[in-house]
């Protein structure tokens, strides 16, 4: 498989999260009136470990790229039950690694820590269940295809226009993708969604894998979905492929980001072109209470229309 090279600014390690755009804040509302918080935009950024680590009633491990949904269906079934959970969105690979472990530390902060409910691909949560024992996962969401983000500076982009493979590979651009190696699926994803527009298109699958192994596409770190719209703003990029729920997500927090549909200038239906990601839910066999209480949870009515106003499907 020809792998995209990383270009000179993520070899410099500069395709990072940058600091100075200012993501809103996220802290879990349930606990404003308690606690303290402190949200330093400078060097020591916590994006995606959510909620209190002190005696919570549940664990959560999910995937990161649907966390605004996920942030408000969390905190609805929180003030529902009244009651506490911590909970992490992040990549699988990151989750795996942590769930081997009895614990995890954020710099100097060490939290032993041990997930009782899981969300994510199917892939991630067969992975878990070497390790647990498992109810059988559910599914509850998937994505809705891909669109590109940019800046609403980038002149090649007109506001709300859809765009084709053929012109975003002709117009010279740098795009902005996850690592292979350490964001696989979301990788996978958005690689096979662009191989596979182009080819609807016309354009030979040797030309567009010579592309995704030019310096035109600059790979990202760790955690693709709070790097994009840092990479877009600094200029490390010009264009990024995501999710459209993420690609929404940006529009809406971010007055420097805009995001355009996908189309093929070919005769192909598009939407059976993307491809799209499946999310499943599920706990540990032996859990009641809570964890079992929020496993069906995710599987409601309430959640899914949380979910379809962030973007995604049912």
């Amino acid at each position: 498989m020809n792998q995209p090279k990383n270009s000179s600014a993520v070899e410099s390690g500069t395709a990072s999260i940058n600091t100075a755009l200012k993501w809103p804040v996220e802290i879990n509302q349930n606990l404003t009136d308690s606690f303290s918080a402190w949200h330093d935009q400078g060097a020591n950024l916590v994006m995606d470990f959510h909620g209190s680590p002190i005696n919570p009633d549940l664990v959560l491990f999910s995937d990161g790229n649907h966390h605004m949904a996920l942030m408000e269906a969390v905190q609805l079934f929180e003030r529902e039950q009244s009651c506490s959970i911590f909970y992490l969105t992040l990549p699988p690979a990151l989750l795996l690694k942590f769930a081997q472990a009895k614990g995890l530390c954020l710099g100097n902060l060490c939290l032993p820590i041990e997930p009782n409910v899981f969300i994510g691909p199917d892939i991630y949560l067969d992975k878990l269940s070497t390790r647990y024992e498992l109810l059988p996962k559910e599914k509850f969401a998937s994505s809705a295809g891909c669109s590109v983000v940019t800046r609403k500076s980038e002149s090649l982009f007109e506001a709300g226009s859809s765009l084709d493979i053929r012109s975003l590979m002709a117009s010279g651009k740098r795009m902005f993708i996850s690592h292979p190696k350490n964001e696989t699926a979301s990788y996978d994803v958005y690689r096979q969604t662009f191989i596979n527009m182009g080819i609807a298109e016309g354009i030979a699958e040797s030309e567009i894998m010579s592309w995704l192994a030019s310096d035109l596409v600059v790979l990202g770190q760790d955690v693709h979905h709070r790097e994009v719209p840092s990479a877009l703003v600094k200029g490390q990029a010009d264009f990024s492929l995501v999710y459209h729920h993420l690609a929404l997500r940006y529009e809406r927090i971010f007055p420097e980001l805009e995001y355009h549909n996908l189309y093929s200038s070919g005769t192909v239906d598009v939407s059976s072109l993307h491809i799209c990601t499946d999310y499943f839910v599920s706990t540990l066999r032996d859990c009641h209470g809570l964890p079992k209480t929020f496993y069906e949870y995710m599987q409601s009515a309430v959640v899914a229309a949380i979910y379809v106003e962030h973007g995604l499907l049912i």
